[in-house]
């Protein structure tokens, strides 16, 4: 079967992982969300979009700072039995957590544990759900080696004076930051990238119904090497990491998530108790490289 026969839904929702709408929690999100294409079906192979800055960050005395710099990134999906941090001893909401344990970094949720929603077609799972089924890239897709390279950011310095990708050892895009720039914490802005979804095919058969990729972020309201100031920066990944553990939301096992939908057609003969997602997120030593000169390193 040809990849435009297997046409993909793409929708970028931050309530994919986390129950919650971006504008609901001022959380960091896309700003199409979620993306459906003409008729209810994607047409196109890549997408542009961008990712907004919500609210500056808490100075822990009722006010906010601005924004001063950005960082994000995406797993790579090459990580298959490592892990990704997951915070634990959370209260009901799934705030104030106290705990950091691991959990897998490529793995798969039943739908029956998350909430499907008809109109927009994607399943959402409780941000306190663990990924405790581990799974594979080569296992779940045909000839889907990694997720490095799968998106392009646009050169626009409306916002931030300088922007910097983040490759991985093959040169391929796999995050990005912006800097010399300034949000006040009042307003919104956003950083315009592309997400490709070219060759990305399931495999035959199986009874996955979509994947889920999450990123870990940063925004970053005082640059600083040694990252002492929980009040300077808000981290937006599932847990702690020995590097990166200060900062607003990093507690709250809140990701960003970019969901691409396989079409119904191709999972009908599958009991819907068989249904599953499959989710990819950074692991810790991935996260770590959020850094840049000058934050969280020299």
């Amino acid at each position: 079967m040809t990849l435009n026969a297997r046409t993909l839904l793409l929708s970028a929702s931050v309530a994919a992982l986390c129950g919650l709408s971006h504008n609901a929690s001022a959380h960091p999100g896309f700003q199409v969300s979620p993306a459906i294409g003409a008729g209810g079906a994607s047409k196109y192979t890549s997408q542009f979009n961008a990712i907004t800055v919500g609210h500056g960050c808490s100075d822990g005395k009722g006010g906010y700072l601005g924004v001063k710099a950005v960082s994000w990134l995406m797993p790579t999906g090459t990580t298959a039995g490592k892990t990704a941090p997951y915070s634990t001893g959370c209260d009901a909401a799934g705030s104030k957590c106290t705990g950091v344990e691991g959990q897998a970094a490529v793995a798969t949720f039943l739908n029956s544990q998350g909430t499907y929603s008809a109109t927009t077609g994607i399943t959402t799972f409780p941000k306190t759900l663990k990924a405790t089924t581990a799974t594979s890239l080569a296992a779940e897709f045909t000839d889907l080696p990694t997720l490095a390279g799968r998106f392009k950011l646009n050169q626009n310095k409306g916002v931030f004076g300088t922007q910097k990708l983040k490759l991985d050892a093959n040169g391929n895009p796999i995050g990005f930051y912006e800097r010399s720039g300034y949000v006040d914490p009042k307003a919104l802005a956003v950083t315009d990238m592309r997400m490709t979804t070219g060759g990305i095919v399931f495999k035959p058969g199986s009874c996955a119904t979509q994947l889920i990729v999450r990123l870990a972020g940063a925004d970053i309201c005082h640059i600083e090497p040694q990252l002492t100031n929980e009040h300077y920066q808000n981290l937006w990944f599932g847990g702690p990491t020995a590097k990166l553990n200060k900062g607003h939301g990093v507690h709250e096992n809140f990701w960003l998530a970019y969901t691409i939908t396989r079409p119904a057609a191709e999972t009908a003969a599958c009991a819907e108790a068989a249904k599953y997602s499959i989710v990819v997120m950074p692991t810790d030593e991935e996260i770590n490289n959020l850094s840049f000169p000058g934050w969280g390193e020299k």
